[in-house]
């Protein structure tokens, strides 16, 4: 194959992605591996769909490869770990996170990959230290970070700490009734999932 074919390769690829047709591009990034040409959203579609099929062992092997720039520097981390996950390989998982600097944009995110890995994996104590790193202050606290770990704590029958999490949250986002249900939940005796 010349390069013109390859380009021509890539650019089919990435406009067949764009129309959202993922079957096709599906095709066209096998294609694209089979003949060589290395292109990292290619890579993570191929991923994504070797973790579909629950075949996490090739999955974790594509995302061996170094990734350097991009939007893989933070999400290979994180999908590789969730494939370890699937191994059932909570340390290697684990171990993938910490790719993601405790210093830099992504600490916050290790974080709650840790904590919900964690809490998945049956490690209740370093899921809640994870889970309880993130929360500095309610009003700056995702809300995705909230759910997590108020969830945990119904799970955990800590009823009273995940309804102070849920009742801290509303009173510093006036209006919001994302917690209602989890406040029903509660109030009717229920635990969450």
């Amino acid at each position: 194959e010349n390069q013109n074919d390859k380009n021509l390769m890539r650019s089919a690829f990435k406009l067949s992605l764009l129309a959202g047709r993922v079957g096709p591009s599906l095709v066209l990034a096998q294609n694209m591996e089979s003949a060589g040409i290395k292109d990292p959203i290619a890579n993570f579609l191929l991923v994504i769909q070797n973790i579909k099929d629950k075949n996490f062992g090739a999955a974790r092997d594509m995302l061996a490869m170094p990734q350097d720039k991009g939007m893989e520097v933070f999400a290979a981390p994180i999908v590789a770990a969730w494939t370890a996950f699937g191994l059932n390989d909570l340390d290697g998982a684990l171990s993938w996170l910490a790719q993601l600097q405790d210093g830099d944009v992504f600490g916050a995110l290790r974080r709650l990959q840790e904590g919900l890995i964690n809490d998945l994996g049956g490690r209740p104590e370093a899921a809640e230290s994870a889970y309880q790193s993130l929360i500095q202050d309610p009003a700056d606290t995702p809300i995705r970070v909230i759910s997590a770990i108020g969830s945990f704590l119904e799970r955990q029958g800590r009823v009273n700490e995940a309804k102070e999490i849920y009742d801290d949250y509303v009173s510093e986002h006036p209006g919001s009734n994302h917690f209602e249900a989890a406040l029903n939940r509660i109030e009717k005796g229920q635990t969450g999932q």
